[in-house]
């Protein structure tokens, strides 16, 4: 164990340290000491010089050894600090107490004590000045004056302005601080407005609420009136900053700052010239805890108890939590320290209550009584929190230190073992260990650091590690090597300056100095020139050159003056060689290694002797440079090598003769080498014929001769000849050749002979056209001569000449005619295409006008009434459509009923399989399965006649039917009188809500038909939006209320839409692939909060090893996260998660035009009615309504639910694991929050960056995505319906309801009817009148359970009529009316044509028109009768299309009557001709096309749909094949289970094992094992020791049923009663612990589980 002391400035601190490591060698253990000293900053004044006193009184007995080894070390650290300290600092070291009393003032009179305080109290105020100036310095980043003048720089108030701007800015405005470059200050001085600048600090410093005793006065700062009170100001201002967090911390330079004489002695006549009380500085912190907040006064609790805990002298266990505690604001609390924290900071609180006032000693209350916060302050005894701080800075400086020295001894370990491995990166690792403190480390260096070091340590001995400081000195080493490095890279930068500037002088004198540093090769000075060249030709190739590159250039210049001197050698043995005359030796010459003469050929050596002769005779007998011997033999060879060419070029010229090629022999002759002159190309063939003969005549003579040469060529290509008798070999060709061969000068002769025939046939060619002339001119006058003759025979015969020609002419014109008509015929079908084109140009472009024309004419009009005619095609599509309709809803019902026992069969085999009931429940249902299942196969279609009762077809029932079918009509395409009876409260009397609702939701199903065409999807659609509005207008007060409550329409709309075939394939296409991603992987896990993670984890370890876990059960998600494999799971599940969010996300926004048009137009409502109702609601709120509907009310279930909502395709007797449901839970809550702009609130640690940047991203895609969503056309529009489509369809509509819906509806009507409709609307009134009162529901639609209600139950197929159409002839409904006469105006347009249609109806029918009329009539009426009676279904839809005999003139008075009813009521204007009839027939023209789109759409759809059903129906097959086989199964085994059963081990009562397993009996033991084991958590009043004696029965009579009983002393004191099932859930809900007993006892939920599952289902 050992201390060290450490003097500072004003104080001596102690501070213990634990036990020091083994050290290696002592002398680097003392200097790694003292540096760590060296390096401790200056302890707070305020701690005190208390180290003496409290020594003596704390190490009196059990450390009086370590104060003895202390003491020793405490004079010589002493020594060394006081000597090292600043003048300034020693004077008042020697001079002052702790809290500023002089000491040592012995033997001084009062007034050296007096001068002595004003000296002290000077300095005091100019740390606090010059600490003021560097914390405004750090606020302001700008350079301040000094201390001594800073009070004079803030009179302007232009500082303290800037310093609110900092702290304030929405205070501030910086366009107001007067005078801020305080130009104004330095040429006037003070102005009043600097007084404004004061003002804006107080402003400042009022709005962040800093406490008004410490402002100053604008005259103590402008008027320099006391300042002290400015500066006490900023210091507490400062502090103040510092707990908001605005600003940094002042520093304390008390005892650090130094001041001159001149300084000290102005400050101190200022201060007696002021005549103002020095603040006390020190008092601040107490006076901002009274006048400060909560936050702040929890603050000085915190302090204040820490003071009271020095004061016990609390060990440190307990020290540190208060340390600890946030509310103390204390930073950088280590554990490790807490003992030097504890000691030093009760010796601290010792010496500052013994330095204290007497007032401070008094309790609290009295202080506070007193009222004096100057006279009594809590921290006079106690310590501040920045006193607190200051210590616990130096502790942990001190054992930075500590650690310092162990870096330096691990660094020059690393070092060694660096430098033996020669592994430089760890050297230079180790080399920058700050611990170090190395100079000039630098890393380029590392080599010379590893030669240097290397050999240091080769220096030593083996056992001896090198100090820092011979560390160092190798470092020093290796920078000098770099040095020298450096000068010969600068050396060799001059060098090459050198060279670029030419000057030989300087690279001479750089080679003369510096050859030997560079280590060049030895150069001569003489030469300079020479290296001068050589390098300026290397840098233009290299560019600078390298030392390397330098030696390399004088190497080589070098060689070069030695080659030179051999060659002039070797020039002078040529000369003297060429003079003496022999060939041979002159040759030899010539080949000398060292002249490199090129092309030298032995051959050639007499032509070589010769030539060199000759050129030594021209140059007067001088010698021959190496160049002119070079130049001679190259020439002497271009000699040879010419008359080589010469000769072969010639005996090409005769062979190409030979061969008779006059091509190649002109191409010979004009062979440069050839020699041969003036050979002209058009003369090829004179040469050939003319040489031929030649050549021929001289082989005959010499061809002996000749064979005996052969011609062969050298590896170079050069040509010699060889003799085969007598094996001599020659260059030129031998004379015996030459003698074989045509001479060039015969050949010459021959060309030039050649060359004048052709000059001679030449002058005939030029003589040519005088010959043509003379001969054209005796041709002419033969033509002209027979001309004449065959003209005069022509005019003798004229007359037959003519008749010819006419019959040729007819001839020809024939044969064309004839071509053509063939042409024309052949290409029929071409023609007809272009017709068929062309009129359906024509027709596209009249059809174009009809519907983008706002008044298109009568023809275009008349053009298309076809159109309107409905076709063989139409009836029968109309038909298959009806039948398809039946079909669909006949099937759904099934679907449903089937859905709802297939439901019910889960139920029950869950509820099996967890022991809640037993297998006869299960079988019963089964056997309710199957009769659905042979319902639905039996199910046909019911008409109106084939049951008795309503269905009947008597009188009265047929009247009451056609009400009905009025009644149905009305309340479809009136979606008021539904929207109303949605929301009443009790429609029906007698029902409950639950029942009323589903009964509505059903009927709405029925009445629309379950929207199955286009017009029922209108009708539905509107009924939606009328409810929508009406409960926006009446229910919802707050926008957020559609979020948090259920709005009924809305939950409609989502039920609709989310079942349809439509939603259902958005779901599907949107969401599948990535469920069944999720679903697939079995270990996914995407739960990501870490209590739960935490409780799993604890759940897991109990399950698997049965013992209850020590670890706490309720921790927050700080303390779960500090585990690592909470930690893990966590991480893992949020990346995963955002990645699976980020997919889904993605999906659902590419492909928002699949959403349901309806729900996408219901959005686009519920947004506009918000705004209507809202004017005011920000947008944002009603974009968050959109995404509560689209994502949370329709997606969201279908992702946490997709087996229910058709995303996932799930047989029977599959079901999602709670894992999997949990992980889809965990995806749709994130996709929930982003589409409601939320963010997570999680702890410090938690992954927070990747789910609220997910959540950020996804609300802006969300916004665009919903906006999208909700912009829509209009219904009408996307439908193609209007007001008056009803009255131009084929067959009536039609639903499939039972007399038993009807009956109810009929009722709830007939309750509510006044409620229903506006007042004043009697048409609901007179149908319900019609049906006259409606009577009991036994008497109507038979008694419950009973057959007749059975039959009523069955839906049958019901027609809706209008009541109220309009017959022909009333003109009281204006919209009948309309309809009729458009009707009327369609016949008449069709037969009789007019500009207009006024023109037409005032102008008669001719008698053709009416026949035409009456034709038309009759012909059509033919024509339908026929159709009905081949299709017996068509007869009702065709009666409807049969019309009256009227005449044309009939109906036209017919039109002209309605018309003026019509004109008044504004729907049509004579003086406009009645266009606006005509508009109105072209707009039922383009309807009437729709609806034919519409009908094919809803034969395809509902074919599909139709489809649909029966895989449905198919699936729901399956699955109860599969239920029915489960349930023999579950009877087999029960049968088995029967047979043979297991021994029931545990108790001597047991009676029986179930069929689920479990067996039946009683299970014993005590309370006491049951808490050892952790089951029994606690019980309350009840001691360990008396748990012993408490008995507790665990029995089950009842599969999944158990009771647990307590006995004491042979009686039962309590009994509960527990279902397995409700155990299972609370272990799924991650559920620790239950109370059970009237809450007296606490048990485990895992643990007890792993009991009942051990002792009653032995696993």
């Amino acid at each position: 164990m050992w201390r060290i002391i450490w003097v500072k400035p004003f104080s001596i601190f102690y501070f213990w340290w634990g036990a020091r490591k083994q050290r290696r060698r002592r002398r680097h253990n003392d200097l790694v000491i003292t540096d760590s000293t060296a390096t401790v900053d200056a302890s707070p004044p305020e701690v005190g010089s208390h180290l003496s006193k409290w020594e003596d009184s704390r190490n009196s007995d059990s450390c009086l050894s370590e104060a003895s080894t202390a003491s020793r070390r405490t004079s010589a650290a002493s020594t060394e600090a006081i000597t090292n300290m600043p003048r300034k600092g020693r004077q008042f070291l020697e001079d002052a107490g702790p809290r500023g009393e002089m000491t040592g003032n012995a033997g001084k009179s009062g007034a050296e004590l007096d001068a002595a305080r004003k000296r002290n109290t000077a300095y005091e105020y100019l740390c606090h000045l010059e600490e003021a100036r560097k914390w405004l310095e750090a606020c302001l980043e700008a350079e301040l004056p000094p201390a001594s003048e800073l009070e004079g720089a803030l009179r302007n108030g232009v500082i303290v302005a800037k310093l609110a701007l900092f702290f304030a800015p929405d205070v501030v405005n910086p366009k107001k601080i007067y005078d801020p470059e305080e130009k104004i200050y330095k040429e006037k001085g003070l102005v009043f407005r600097h007084t404004d600048n004061i003002n804006h600090w107080l402003r400042a410093m009022e709005k962040k609420k800093f406490p008004e005793i410490f402002y100053p006065e604008i005259t103590d700062l402008y008027d320099k009136k006391n300042m002290p009170r400015v500066i006490y100001c900023i210091h507490a201002l400062s502090r103040y900053l510092f707990g908001l967090g605005i600003a940094p911390e002042m520093e304390d330079l008390h005892g650090v700052a130094e001041f001159t004489e001149e300084e000290l002695s102005a400050m101190e006549q200022e201060l007696q010239k002021a005549g103002v009380q020095m603040p006390k500085f020190g008092k601040i912190g107490g006076i901002l805890a009274k006048e400060l907040g909560e936050d702040d006064a929890a603050m000085h609790a915190a302090i204040l108890k820490i003071n009271q805990a020095l004061e016990t002298e609390a060990p440190s266990d307990e020290l540190y939590p208060l340390l600890s505690a946030s509310a103390a604001k204390l930073k950088k609390i280590d554990k490790e320290n807490m003992d030097g924290y504890r000691d030093t900071l009760i010796a601290a609180k010792m010496e500052k209550t013994a330095n204290a006032p007497e007032a401070s000693h008094v309790g609290l209350n009295d202080s506070q009584q007193a009222g004096d916060a100057e006279q009594v302050d809590v921290y006079d005894t106690n310590l501040t929190r920045d006193e607190i701080q200051k210590i616990i800075n130096v502790i942990n400086t001190t054992v930075a230190a500590e650690k310092k020295r162990a870096a330096i001894e691990q660094a020059i370990q690393d070092l060694s073992e660096a430098i033996d491995e020669k592994n430089e990166e760890k050297m230079m690792t180790a080399l920058q260990t700050p611990a170090m403190e190395l100079k000039d480390v630098d890393p380029a260096f590392a080599p010379h650091y590893m030669v240097s070091l290397t050999a240091l340590q080769n220096s030593l001995p083996d056992d001896e590690y090198f100090t820092v400081e011979q560390v160092q000195e190798a470092v020093n080493d290796g920078n000098d090597a770099a040095a020298k490095r450096k000068r010969v890279s600068e050396i060799v930068q001059a060098i090459n300056e050198a060279v670029t500037a030419g000057s030989v002088d300087e690279l001479r004198e750089l080679f003369n100095e510096c050859s030997e540093l560079l280590d060049l090769p030895p150069t001569d000075s003489a030469v300079t020139e020479r290296y001068l060249e050589a390098l300026k030709t290397a840098t233009a190739e290299h560019g600078p050159l390298s030392l390397e590159q330098i030696r390399a250039v004088l190497q080589d210049v070098n060689k070069t003056l030695q080659h030179e001197a051999a060659v002039q050698a070797a020039l002078q043995e040529l000369d003297k060689r060429i003079d003496e005359g022999e060939a041979e030796q002159t040759l030899e010459a010539l080949q000398a290694p060292v002249l490199a003469i090129e092309d030298v050929d032995e051959a050639g050596a007499l032509h070589y002797q010769a030539s060199l002769v000759r050129a030594k005779e021209e140059v007067s007998g001088e010698m021959l440079g190496r160049d002119d011997v070079q130049k001679v033999i190259k020439d002497a060879n271009f000699e040879a090598e010419e008359n080589a060419k010469h000769a072969a070029a010639l005996f090409a010229l005769n062979d190409a003769i030979r061969k008779g090629d006059a091509d190649k022999t002109l191409a010979q002759l004009k062979e440069p080498y050839t020699r041969v002159d003036n050979v002209q190309d058009r003369c090829g063939e004179r040469y050939q014929k003319s040489l031929a003969p030649v050549l021929a005549s001289k082989e005959s003579d010499n061809a002996v001769a000749a064979k005996k040469w052969k011609k062969y060529a050298t590896d170079d290509g050069r040509d010699y000849y060889f003799n085969k008798e007598t094996k001599e070999t020659q260059w030129l060709p031998p004379e015996e050749v030459i003698a074989n061969n045509l001479s060039v000068e015969e050949v010459q002769e021959v060309v030039d002979k050649c060359n004048a025939d052709q000059a001679r046939w030449d002058s005939f060619v030029e003589a040519e056209p005088a010959i043509v002339t003379l001969q054209a001119h005796i041709r002419g006058m033969l033509r002209r001569k027979e001309h004449l003759e065959r003209m005069k025979y022509l005019r003798e015969h004229e007359g037959d000449a003519v008749k010819l020609q006419a019959a040729f002419r007819g001839y020809k014109q024939r044969k064309q005619y004839k071509d053509r008509l063939d042409y024309l015929n052949s290409q029929e079908d071409a023609a007809i295409k272009i017709q068929a084109a062309y009129k359906g140009l024509k027709a596209r472009q009249q059809y174009k006008t009809l519907t983008k024309v706002d008044n298109p004419p009568v023809a275009t009009v008349r053009r298309f009434l076809h159109l309107l005619d409905q076709s063989d095609l139409d009836f029968a599509e109309e038909l298959e459509r009806q039948q398809l309709k039946q079909k669909v809803v006949l099937a759904i019902r099934s679907n449903h009923e089937l859905d709802d026992a297939l439901n019910q069969m889960d139920i029950k085999i869950g509820l099996l399989v967890k022991n809640r009931i037993e297998l006869d429940d299960v079988v019963k249902q089964n056997r309710e399965l199957k009769k659905a299942r042979k319902r639905g196969s039996q199910q046909k279609l019911v008409l109106p006649h084939q049951q008795g009762g309503l269905k009947s077809l008597t009188k009265q029932s047929r009247q009451k039917l056609e009400s009905y079918q009025h009644l149905f009509y009305l309340v479809q395409t009136k979606p008021e009188i539904l929207a109303r009876l949605v929301f009443l409260d009790q429609p029906m009397p007698g029902w409950s809500n639950n029942k009323t609702s589903r009964f509505l939701e059903d009927a709405i199903q029925l009445i629309y038909n379950y929207a199955s065409n286009a017009r029922e999807q209108y009708l539905l659609l509107k009924l939606y939006r009328t409810a929508l509005k009406t409960e926006i207008q009446e229910k919802v007060n707050t926008v957020k209320e559609i979020i948090t409550g259920n709005p009924t329409a809305i939950k409609l709309v989502i039920n609709q839409y989310r079942s349809s075939s439509q939603g259902v394939k958005y779901l599907s296409s949107t969401l599948r692939p990535l469920v069944q991603q999720c679903l697939a992987d079995e270990s996914l896990d995407l739960n990501t909060d870490p209590k739960v993670a935490y409780k799993k984890w604890i759940n897991q370890q109990e399950r698997e090893t049965g013992v209850a876990s020590t670890l706490p059960r309720d921790v927050t998600r700080e303390e779960a996260l500090k585990h690592e494999p909470v930690r893990t799971a966590v991480d893992k599940a949020v990346s995963k998660l955002v990645e699976i969010g980020e997919a889904f996300l993605d999906s659902i926004l590419a492909n928002v035009s699949l959403l349901p048009f309806g729900l996408r137009s219901i959005c686009g409502a519920l947004r506009e009615d918000l705004r209507a109702r809202f004017p005011d609601a920000p947008e944002v709120e009603i974009t968050k309504v959109l995404g509560n509907v689209l994502y949370y009310r329709y997606i969201n279930p279908a992702i946490i639910a997709p087996e229910a909502f058709g995303v996932i395709e799930t047989s029977g007797h599959t079901e999602l694991t709670p894992l999997k449901r949990g992980n889809l839970g965990s995806i749709a809550k994130l996709l929930q929050s982003a589409a409601s702009g939320l963010r997570f609130e999680l702890s410090e640690g938690e992954k927070t960056s990747p789910l609220n940047k997910f959540l950020y991203e996804g609300w802006k895609k969300f916004k665009t995505y919903f906006h999208d969503a909700a912009t829509v056309m209009s219904a009408e529009q996307h439908f193609g319906i209007d007001e008056y489509s009803d009255a131009v369809m084929l067959t009536k509509p039609q639903i499939n309801i039972s007399p038993v819906d009807i009956y109810y509806m009929h009722k709830m009507l007939s309750v509510n009817a006044d409620q229903l409709v506006d007042e004043g609307d009697t048409q609901l009134h007179e149908i319900l009148e019609d049906l006259g009162p409606i009577g009991e529901p036994e008497d109507e639609i038979g008694p419950e359970d009973s057959p007749e209600r059975s039959a009523n139950k069955v839906p049958m197929w019901m027609l809706l009529a209008n009541k109220f159409e309009v017959p022909e002839d009333d003109t009281s409904d204006i919209k009948a009316l309309f309809v009729r006469t458009k009707r009327m105006v369609v016949d008449v347009i069709r037969f009789q044509q007019g500009k207009t249609l006024k023109d037409i109806l005032e102008t008669p029918a001719t008698s053709e028109m009416e026949e035409e009329h009456l034709a038309f009539t009759k012909k059509r009426r033919a024509e339908l009768d026929q159709l009905a009676q081949s299709d017996p279904d068509l007869k009702d839809v065709i009666a409807e299309q049969r019309s009256d005999f009227s005449t044309l003139e009939q109906t036209k008075e017919k039109i002209l009557s309605n018309a003026e009813v019509l004109e008044k009521e504004g729907l049509c204007s004579k003086e406009q001709g009645y266009q606006n009839l005509l508009n109105a027939v072209a707009q039922d023209i383009r309807n009437q096309r729709i609806y034919r789109q519409h009908r094919k759409q809803d034969l395809a759809k509902l074919k599909h749909t139709l489809e649909e059903l029966e895989v449905k129906k198919r699936q729901q097959s399956e699955a109860m094949d599969y239920y029915d086989q489960y349930v023999k199964e579950c009877m087999k085994q029960m049968g088995k289970a029967t047979a043979t059963k297991k021994r029931f081990w545990f108790r001597p009562n047991r009676r029986k094992e179930t069929e689920s397993g479990q067996w039946i009996g009683t299970y014993s033991t005590n309370a006491h094992k049951l808490k050892e084991r952790g089951v029994l958590v606690s019980v309350t009043g009840v001691s360990d020791f008396q748990l012993r004696g408490l008995h507790i029965d665990v029995s089950s009579d009842e599969v999944g049923i158990f009771n647990i009983t307590i006995k004491g002393a042979g009686m039962a004191l309590a009994k509960e009663q527990l279902v397995f099932q409700d155990l299972l859930q609370k272990q799924y809900e991650n559920v620790d612990t239950m109370k059970i007993f009237d809450d007296r006892c606490t048990v485990n939920v895992n643990l007890l589980i792993f009991l009942i599952n051990k002792k009653f289902y032995h696993k």
